[in-house]
């Protein structure tokens, strides 16, 4: 890990992980972007994470989070990026909690095979 103070483990994709990169890259903080190939992650790699999802933060002491949401909100938190008037924090949960639903929604069709995806969007 060296200077960075996270490593983020995350696909070669975007989805779930980008948002954390966003953040970490807006707050100018040191991170390696540890991206993992589809076919590297059902091996061994995949027992090292927390509930055995990603993305996973990991900190310099090998503290290892997931939950991408729980990992927004900590690094918001941290770095200054989350509100304390309790207004506005629920306001900035909201936001997020909204987004995270229609990005499940949106998401789920991605692994569906060929066809059920627009059915499924039509009903």
């Amino acid at each position: 890990m060296a200077d960075n103070v996270y490593t983020l483990h995350y696909f070669d994709g975007y989805a779930r992980g980008e948002h954390i990169r966003l953040l970490l890259a807006h707050a100018n903080i040191k991170f390696e972007d540890h991206r993992i190939s589809f076919s590297e992650w059902p091996g061994t790699l995949k027992a090292t994470m927390p509930g055995g999802s990603m993305p996973c933060l990991e900190t310099k002491d090998g503290n290892k989070m997931g939950e991408s949401i729980a990992i927004l909100r900590f690094l918001g938190l941290t770095h200054g990026y989350y509100p304390t008037d309790f207004n506005e924090a629920w306001a900035c949960d909201s936001l997020i909690d909204g987004y995270s639903d229609i990005f499940n929604k949106i998401s789920g069709t991605a692994f569906m095979p060929s066809g059920q995806a627009k059915e499924d969007a039509e009903d």
